[in-house]
């Protein structure tokens, strides 16, 4: 099963055997940022506001990846310590919990649990989360570990038919054009390739697995063009 398909699964399965009436996974984008991988159980305009937000420490999941530690709180705790993030709350939320998913010292994401009741970030209950995140974690690292495994399989696929083409036809064009082809169909969702030229880098060969898009690409690359050349490097 791959990362995606574990992301998918995790939640579902996490808001049903915890009773939670709603949760979120999100992803770190960068150290400002985070990213909102999947929500349920919430009024849908929350997919849209938490989509991207930022990485603000009163934010009980921001404060869980950060410190790399699961976060409890109930509404009144939240008000006393977070009132910038209660107030964005459901309604109907009486308690939080928010747990780093890790891996080998990594945290590979945030998840978050709203419940209707205190009783669910009780000590006994913390407990029995903690288990649940940790199995949730190992399924998310053996998912990791199965989609590097099958980019280093494209990559070799794709690195044994470019040498096959490479071998096949002196046209360079027609060559050039199936190295994108190639690349697009293993490893990448486009690809251009760019031969020196007078003045810079001139593009030569663009490819897009939506063919529909090749004209818009091959348009935005012309608009911004690589002008630099590589500095040749002295010796030593």
């Amino acid at each position: 099963m791959s990362r995606a398909d574990v992301k998918r699964v995790i939640l579902d399965e996490a808001l049903r055997v915890t009773g939670a009436y709603g949760g979120t996974l999100v992803n770190v984008i960068d150290e400002q940022t985070l990213y909102m991988v999947s929500a349920a159980g919430y009024d849908p305009s929350v997919g849209q506001t938490w989509q991207r937000f930022p990485m603000n420490p009163e934010y009980p999941v921001v404060q869980a990846i950060q410190e790399r530690r699961p976060v409890f709180a109930t509404l009144d705790e939240l008000r006393a310590h977070a009132p910038g993030f209660a107030a964005l709350l459901q309604p109907q939320t009486r308690a939080v919990a928010a747990i780093p998913l890790m891996a080998r010292g990594e945290v590979l994401s945030g998840l978050t649990l709203s419940f209707d009741h205190e009783q669910a970030v009780t000590p006994e209950r913390q407990a029995f989360l903690l288990t649940l995140v940790d199995l949730c974690a190992e399924a998310l690292e053996r998912g990791r570990l199965h989609d590097a495994q099958q980019q280093a399989r494209e990559r070799a696929t794709a690195l044994s038919e470019v040498s096959r083409v490479l071998a096949a036809s002196l046209d360079v064009q027609e060559t050039l054009q199936q190295i994108t082809a190639q690349v697009i169909a293993h490893v990448a969702d486009w690809c251009a390739v760019y031969q020196p030229g007078e003045g810079g880098a001139q593009l030569s060969a663009v490819a897009h697995q939506n063919p529909a898009q090749v004209q818009r690409l091959h348009a935005l690359l012309e608009r911004f063009p690589l002008t630099r050349r590589p500095r040749a490097r002295s010796p030593g």
